[in-house]
């Protein structure tokens, strides 16, 4: 516990969530999420940006090592591109004055086959980071409780 306590990270992290709720209070809830969308999809083209020579490399490069790697690379792509592209649709969408016919857009639900194959490929990167994280064990019992969360909302759709 007292690592967690010590960890500036941890702090920098509750201190960003504290001040988000906090402006809740003051701001009105629409522009608090415009701020928010905003923040996300900056980092996000941050992201991008900065791992584009990784991702370039990814589809080059060769070995079981470099396998991994390649796939939790490109996992990357796929997610931050993917929530790039939905908040700003989203942006978009509440300046538009929220459509309907924007969040049925087949565009909009391919930004959802992105996640699927963006966390597909973060599993199959089995032992990426220094040849150990994440373990098989762990991608496993991943595995299984997508297939079990899916079953579940699945389900809950099938059954009303």
């Amino acid at each position: 516990m007292k690592h967690f306590v010590r960890n500036p990270v941890i702090w920098a992290v509750v201190l960003a969530f504290v001040l988000f709720l906090a402006l809740d209070f003051v701001l009105p809830r629409a522009m608090l999420f415009q701020i928010a969308n905003s923040m996300a999809i900056a980092v996000s083209a941050g992201i991008l940006v900065a791992y584009a020579p990784g991702f370039r490399e990814s589809l080059t490069q060769s070995g079981q090592q470099r396998r991994s790697g390649n796939l939790l690379l490109l996992g990357i792509l796929f997610v931050w591109g993917a929530l790039f592209f939905r908040l700003a649709w989203q942006m978009a969408w509440r300046w538009m004055g929220q459509p309907a016919e924007w969040m049925d857009h087949l565009a909009y639900a391919a930004a959802v086959v992105a996640f699927i194959v963006g966390g597909v490929l973060h599993l199959a990167a089995a032992r990426a980071i220094d040849g150990t994280v994440p373990r098989q064990s762990w991608i496993r019992t991943g595995i299984l409780v997508a297939f079990g969360v899916f079953a579940g909302a699945v389900s809950f759709l099938w059954l009303g």
